[in-house]
């Protein structure tokens, strides 16, 4: 192998992983079961609601998605020091369902795929959360 090889691979990553972040914030139905940070919200057979803890830094986007029908009731609330982590809730393909909260609660619209995302952040440095999902 040539000497650069190493260095020019690294670079080649280097910009596939920018070009990844920088993209527009669009999610499908595939997409949806693949989010690398947070991950797929699961409750257990029977269960009603999830308790996700995490961290999000400054600027930064924790995303989460689940599934649920339409019409189901939904709450969701996010705890942090200050109120600093807000979350944006919406149906994947479909309608912005809550922005920059900390509460919502309500009847979930149509989704493409009764898919739907969460996606927590903060204007803080960082702040710990804890992430409630009620869905009846």
């Amino acid at each position: 192998m040539f000497k650069g090889y190493k260095n020019f691979l690294s670079f080649i990553f280097a910009v596939v992983i920018l070009l990844f972040l920088f993209t527009a914030t669009t999610y499908s139905q595939d997409q949806i079961h693949s989010f690398k940070n947070g991950g797929k919200i699961r409750m257990g057979r029977g269960k009603t609601s999830a308790i996700v803890k995490g961290v999000v830094g400054v600027n930064g986007e924790i995303l989460y998605g689940f599934r649920a029908k339409e019409g189901q009731r939904i709450n969701l609330r996010i705890k942090s020091v200050g109120n600093k982590a807000k979350f944006v809730f919406y149906a994947v393909r479909g309608d912005m369902i809550a922005t920059d909260e900390t509460t919502f609660s309500g009847d979930l619209p149509e989704a493409y795929g009764n898919d739907y995302v969460i996606s927590v952040t903060t204007k803080a440095n960082r702040s710990n959360f804890t992430l409630e999902v009620f869905i009846k």
